[in-house]
Formats: structure tokens, C-alpha cells, sequence
């Protein structure tokens, strides 16, 4: 069980900085 906690962790960042990336490349289309 303890090696699942390091891959949501991973999982989650990986969201995180998809979520980031697609508003960063959302607010540069609209300039």
C-alpha cells in the first residue's frame, strides 16, 4: 500500500500542472 501514495502524488501534480498549462496556452490564445 505504501507505494500507491507516491503515484497519486505524481498523478495529482501531473493534473495539477496539466490544468496549469492549459490556462496559461487559454489566456496567451486570447492575447
Amino acid at each position: 500500500m505504501e507505494w500507491r501514495f507516491p503515484v497519486f502524488v505524481v498523478g495529482f501534480a501531473l493534473n495539477g500542472l496539466g490544468w496549469i498549462l492549459m490556462a496559461v496556452t487559454f489566456l496567451y490564445d486570447k492575447r
